[in-house]
């Protein structure tokens, strides 16, 4: 803490809020949707509720993996090696361009 401190004052542990929140609310909101539209899917087609459970929360996990992956590569990128002259979007913008969605 002493290190962040000396390095950016106050302002370093706030550095990549932004970017951190956009995650975090996205992370939740992808899994409740994909669980919840999957349990409603299997529960019309009369599958058992414990299966439904299992395979919902699956099915959820996979879908925040798969948003959560890259959004965890670009909070970092704003954390870590962003330029501050450069806007967020346009670094972003060449993270893809350079890494791609994989």
């Amino acid at each position: 803490m002493r290190h962040i401190y000396d390095h950016n004052g106050m302002r370093g542990f706030w550095k990549g809020i932004e970017a951190k929140m956009l995650e975090a609310s996205l992370k939740g909101g992808i899994l409740m949707w994909a669980k919840e539209t999957s349990l409603d899917i299997f529960d019309n087609m009369g599958m058992d509720r414990k299966y439904s459970g299992f395979l919902g929360g699956g099915i959820g996990g996979v879908a925040q993996v798969s948003v959560m992956g890259p959004c965890t590569m670009f909070v970092t990128m704003c954390v870590v090696n962003r330029d501050p002259n450069v806007p967020v979007w346009k670094s972003a913008r060449s993270l893809l361009a350079e890494k791609g969605i994989k």
